[in-house]
């Protein structure tokens, strides 16, 4: 049985330079790597904005926090595939 695609969460805030290079490196991984793609507005939700407003943008993959502020498209590249091994040993 195939393993479902990565979930993929980008918290950002309008007009945020560095979310939209971290939206541009997802994208250009979206033909090689199989991940849902959300983008979540921490302006929009008072308890997001509390707790991110100062350290957005923010990558989640499953949950789990992977990226803050930049990354690269080979670093990002990596951390996907990585989980993807991870998600393989765990149904084992």
């Amino acid at each position: 049985m195939p393993l479902q695609p990565l979930r993929l969460e980008l918290y950002t805030r309008p007009g945020c330079h560095l979310g939209n290079d971290l939206r541009a490196v997802c994208e250009r991984l979206a033909g090689e790597i199989a991940f849902e793609f959300t983008e979540v507005n921490v302006e929009e939700d008072p308890t997001l904005h509390a707790r991110f407003a100062r350290e957005v943008p923010i990558l989640f993959v499953d949950g789990r926090l992977v990226v803050r502020f930049r990354t690269s498209e080979r670093e990002l590249r990596r951390i996907l595939n990585w989980q993807l091994l991870r998600r393989r040993f765990r149904r084992g």
